[in-house]
């Protein structure tokens, strides 16, 4: 008699879930699961057997004009989710999605991306592609949860202002180039640089200074640093607030700012200044110098918004500087 109450149990547990239904309201993402032989009604009835997606690992949706992506929070059991290349009007609900490992949402209307509750996510690639629409346009991406993140493929994304990725000691990969219009804030001091050899961080024109472990090395162009691919005017630091650009900024004056046809560069007798750079406020070196820094001749300058970066025995220093 227990055995039959048990069997019957069961039963009626399986009949319960093959009676389950998930809603799936944007006809092409049904569509979607319908072709990839998911959806076993194989209609577009605005619905799906939650059975049908219980167990599915993996899932490529892209490039199927999708604009909701409701109904993915009941594949509990998704590891890879490719939903990139389409148009959402919405951010998409991945809470539920607690076995997500790789995420690929690249140029699909984001404004915002919550990946709190995935704390198995490996690889992430939300970045956009030249010429390719809609972007991404989230300005900022809270990652401290996503611990064994691995790689972050985030081109282009033009309007993050801060990427922090302190809290991802697995990271070995980062691709943050061409956020031209907010990036300011990169912190890679994850304590574990030394795996962290693929950095591309180039053509950002406000982002000054990278966080690191060791700036004293990074700095030094050495290994693994010598391997990052970043823009001419960055500078290395443990504390991009404070760190070594704090002393020099009292140890080194550039003086006039906003500035006409000459510039006087005025430093403490312990430093020793090694070179001087300007650049434009695209990254593009405009003036090098390797002695003689007590003055400098600007007046071919144009008017406008310039960089300074002085390097010394004692590190670096950029300064924002005016052409009147």
């Amino acid at each position: 008699m227990k055995n039959f109450v048990s069997f019957f149990i069961i039963v009626l547990s399986l009949i319960n879930l093959n009676a389950q239904i998930t809603q799936i309201p944007d006809p092409n993402f049904e569509q979607a699961l319908i072709d990839l032989g998911i959806d076993s009604d194989g209609i577009i009835n605005g619905q799906v057997i939650t059975a049908d997606i219980a167990n599915i690992t993996s899932l490529d949706v892209r490039g199927y004009g999708i604009n909701d992506l409701t109904g993915i929070e009941d594949f509990i059991s998704l590891e890879e989710l490719f939903c990139g290349d389409n148009n959402y009007n919405t951010t998409f609900n991945l809470n539920n999605n607690s076995e997500l490992r790789v995420l690929e949402c690249r140029y699909c209307n984001l404004s915002s991306l919550d990946l709190g509750n995935n704390l198995q996510l490996e690889y992430l690639y939300c970045g956009n592609e030249v010429d390719m629409t809609p972007p991404n346009t989230f300005t900022q991406l809270d990652l401290s949860n996503n611990i064994n993140l691995k790689e972050f493929w985030g081109s282009d994304l033009l309007y993050l202002e801060s990427l922090d990725l302190s809290n991802n000691p697995l990271i070995e990969y980062v691709d943050i180039s061409s956020s031209l219009l907010g990036l300011s804030e990169l912190n890679l001091a994850n304590g574990n640089n030394s795996i962290l050899v693929d950095v591309i961080a180039y053509n950002n024109q406000f982002l000054f200074c990278i966080e690191v472990d060791d700036a004293i090395a990074a700095n030094n162009g050495d290994y693994p640093y010598s391997e990052w691919f970043v823009d001419p005017q960055i500078i290395y630091s443990e504390d991009c607030v404070l760190g070594v650009e704090e002393s020099l900024i009292q140890q080194i004056s550039v003086i006039p700012n906003p500035f006409d046809d000459m510039l006087f560069i005025e430093s403490d007798p312990s430093i020793l200044i090694e070179s001087i750079h300007i650049y434009s406020v695209l990254g593009e070196l405009i003036l090098s110098k390797t002695d003689n820094f007590n003055q400098i001749d600007v007046s071919a300058l144009r008017s406008g918004v310039y960089f300074l970066k002085v390097s010394t025995s004692n590190g670096k220093l950029t300064k924002k500087l005016v052409k009147r």
